[in-house]
């Protein structure tokens, strides 16, 4: 292997391989722990509701572990843990793919000189880095409201001109 290619593949690739592992540990770690969060609250309402503590105590403590409940399931949902960790857990197997078949010499890369091999291994290591950049953006952009002509024909209706 050219030194280029040795460069490349330490620098770039095995550190796109490490760092999107973190990330999806780290993001896999978060969803559970806030799905957890929300079932164990789910289960302890009802228990809370049927026993025998005061009427007033029961829906304070009822109120307080649904609000736990409402700020997990925001969170979970505004952070997007569940599909962070599918999107970098896919772009590790990606990218572990492509280092396999590069140094396997298979698949694309088999029949190949090493220039273009190394080549290669660039450019598809860097389609898959910017594919799941776009991705990334595209799960974490706000959802657009639909669009409601009635809404416009009143604003415009209530316009000065």
């Amino acid at each position: 292997m050219s030194e280029p290619a040795a460069g490349y593949k330490k620098e770039r690739l095995e550190e796109q391989i490490i760092w999107h592992s973190k990330k999806a540990r780290h993001n896999k770690l978060m969803f559970r722990l806030y799905q957890i969060i929300t079932l164990v609250a789910s289960i302890i309402i009802p228990i809370i509701n049927v026993s025998n503590i005061g009427d007033f105590q029961t829906r304070l403590i009822s109120s307080i572990i649904s609000g736990i409940i409402a700020i997990s399931t925001g969170i979970t949902q505004l952070e997007k843990y569940q599909e962070n960790w599918i999107l970098y857990r896919t772009n590790i197997e990606l990218l572990k793919k492509e280092k396999f078949f590069f140094e396997n010499s298979v698949g694309e890369y088999s029949n190949l000189v090493d220039n273009e091999k190394n080549k290669l291994l660039v450019e598809k290591v860097e389609s898959i880095v910017s594919a799941e950049t776009a991705k990334y953006f595209t799960i974490h952009q706000p959802k657009k409201e639909a669009h409601q002509p009635q809404e416009d024909e009143k604003v415009k209706n209530n316009t000065r001109t």
